[in-house]
This record gives C-alpha cells, sequence and structure tokens, in this order.
C-alpha cells in the first residue's frame, strides 16, 4: 500500500473515532476530540505535500 492511501486510511480511522466520541461526549471542545482532530489536521497536511 503506498503512503497516500496509508494516510487516506489513518484519517478516515480517525474521523470515525472522532465522531463517535463526539456523539458520546456531545462536546466538541472536549481534550480527547481535540486532540484527535489536531492528529488529522496533521495527517491532511501531510497529505497535501504529497500530492
Amino acid at each position: 500500500m503506498n503512503e497516500e492511501k496509508k494516510l487516506i486510511n489513518k484519517i478516515q480511522k480517525l474521523k470515525k473515532k472522532m465522531y463517535k466520541l463526539i456523539d458520546e461526549k456531545s462536546i466538541l471542545v472536549d481534550t480527547e476530540v481535540v486532540k484527535i482532530s489536531q492528529e488529522i489536521d496533521s495527517l491532511l497536511n501531510k497529505y497535501q505535500q504529497l500530492k
């Protein structure tokens, strides 16, 4: 699997995890939600650099 596909898969998994946390906690500024969101941002930046 190439690097782009790995990043996309990881981003998708983290998004699902983040959405689940939001549903459970109903708080967008929860520490865990923010941490995952920041990780997704970082991965998206890496993905953009590969393009």
